[in-house]
């Protein structure tokens, strides 16, 4: 357990946490977290279109009128990604390198500050033990176009992933095309 650590071990600390692992991620898609992280109860993700504005509301907090996840803490690895104004972007996330998610509700959720609905911890995946080579591919309507590279290497002392993901959509507005490269390196 990371965060402000209380000195109580999880088991006599009260709280919620639900837990989103690679197996329940996989069942997703490379472009949002929609279908899985909507599984949990009291945690729900909204997307304002496919290129940005993800939110998430957690019981109750976040649902604004604008996308800026207010109400919620929201860490990558544990870095903070809420700004101190209280608001949480989580459009420079590439969600097909997270490996496990952690969602802390109730008291339990102190452990990481003041987030009144709760935390969500994003982590990103390791490479498995061994050499790993790893290429999908997703394509959809208006000109979607995802794929994802990965090259690991594991063992007991050593952790190494890199990552690297282009993504192309013409949108279905004017104005609405995207393009993003996404690259990520994990090393432990």
């Amino acid at each position: 357990m990371r965060g402000l650590y209380n000195g109580n071990d999880l088991l006599h600390t009260p709280g919620s946490i639900a837990t989103l692992v690679t197996r329940d991620l996989r069942r997703n898609n490379q472009i949002d977290l929609q279908n899985s992280f909507n599984l949990l109860p009291g945690v729900r993700i909204e997307l304002r279109n496919i290129n940005t504005g993800a939110r998430i509301i957690l019981r109750g907090y976040g649902n604004q009128n604008n996308i800026n996840g207010i109400g919620y803490k929201a860490y990558y690895n544990d870095i903070p990604l809420t700004e101190a104004d209280g608001t949480t972007n989580l459009d420079d996330i590439d969600y097909a390198t997270l490996g496990r998610i952690e969602v802390f509700r109730g008291p339990v959720s102190s452990m990481y500050g003041t987030g009144i609905g709760g935390v969500v911890n994003l982590l990103s995946e390791k490479a498995p033990d061994g050499v790993s080579l790893r290429q999908s591919l997703l394509t959809g309507s208006d000109g979607l176009f995802r794929t994802t590279s990965s090259i690991g290497f594991g063992n007991d002392n050593t952790n190494l992933l890199f990552s690297y993901g282009p993504q192309k959509t013409d949108g279905n507005r004017l104005h609405n095309n995207s393009t993003q490269d996404f690259w990520y390196v994990h090393a432990s």
